[in-house]
């Protein structure tokens, strides 16, 4: 499975992006909101979903693995497919989305293409007892700098996984130069 990509974004289409990684270009779906919040030709890094159907294989991409896990909660409920789900996380914020569950309100639904009373009911039914869960989720899309030191330590041979774990820990005061440094102590440790 695909589980990041990091590239150049090559091309904006109507409801995905190519993202370029070593000549290779990747078509990668997102929300109408994060496809508007990026620029051609600058370097991007999206947490990616890949779905493989019966007649083909689609990526989904996320700024943030907050927001790629409450897709997969989604895609979790019973008749909630990718592209429904990605409707869902683009009809508005994802903390109204996740208080929406909460509260049961099917309202927030409304808006969304191909979701149905019946729909949003059911996953409010179905993630409602997972809210907790949700609030919990780190939905910002990380910093710049931050994906950079987490790319440098990948490249060391370290894995992503533990490398956000003690990325995080290190103090924001330090260059970025200091910041690998302390991070690869504490992976050493």
């Amino acid at each position: 499975m695909i589980y990041s990509l990091r590239g150049i974004l090559k091309e904006k289409l109507i409801d995905s992006i190519v993202v370029e990684v070593n000549g290779i270009g990747y078509e990668v779906f997102l929300t109408g909101r994060d496809i508007n919040n990026l620029s051609i030709d600058t370097d991007i890094f999206l947490y990616t979903q890949q779905i493989i159907s019966d007649d083909k294989h689609s990526l989904y991409g996320f700024m943030s693995q907050g927001s790629l896990q409450l897709f997969k909660l989604l895609r979790s409920v019973n008749g909630v497919g990718p592209k429904s789900a990605l409707n869902i996380l683009n009809a508005g914020d994802s903390k109204k989305l996740i208080s929406a569950i909460a509260q049961a309100d099917k309202s927030f639904f409304k808006s969304v293409s191909g979701i149905g009373p019946k729909s949003a009911l059911k996953i409010i039914v179905d993630l409602q007892d997972k809210v907790g869960k949700l609030k919990d989720l780190d939905l910002a899309p990380r910093p710049r700098e931050e994906v950079e030191i987490l790319d440098a330590l990948e490249s060391m041979g370290y894995d992503r996984l533990s490398t956000e774990e003690v990325v995080s820990k290190i103090d924001s005061k330090l260059s970025e130069k200091d910041k690998i440094k302390e991070a690869i102590r504490l992976l050493s440790n």
